[in-house]
């Protein structure tokens, strides 16, 4: 099954996303060596501190987005399907090449 096309922007978003992730595991891993040098208050418990990036709420309302949306447009999948075997599935070659031109592919690149 052939995946959805993304909204402009959510690939992007999910590669903010997955680098966020893995600096968040790492500052565990940096915090988990270093749990004993915390300073701790007068009371004797720790202090806990978080710090969010501005773009993090962003990437959650992409990451909430791209959720919502299928893996599969199952009525696209059948109709193509369809076409396939009746044998009356035909590509639009012009169409195919403005897309790869518009997608920043050179067919002449070596």
């Amino acid at each position: 099954m052939a995946p959805v096309n993304r909204p402009d922007g959510i690939n992007n978003a999910l590669n903010v996303y997955r680098q966020g992730s893995r600096n968040v595991q790492a500052n565990r891993k940096d915090q988990s060596n270093a749990t004993n040098n915390v300073n701790t208050p007068s009371g004797g418990g720790q202090v806990d501190e978080v710090v969010l990036s501005q773009g993090s709420g962003e990437v959650d309302r992409l990451k909430e987005q791209l959720n919502r949306l299928p893996d599969v447009d199952e009525e696209k999948v059948a109709k193509l399907r369809e076409e396939i075997n009746n044998g009356t599935y035909s590509v639009n070659s012009k169409q195919v090449a403005e897309k790869l031109l518009a997608a920043g592919i050179n067919p002449n690149a070596t």
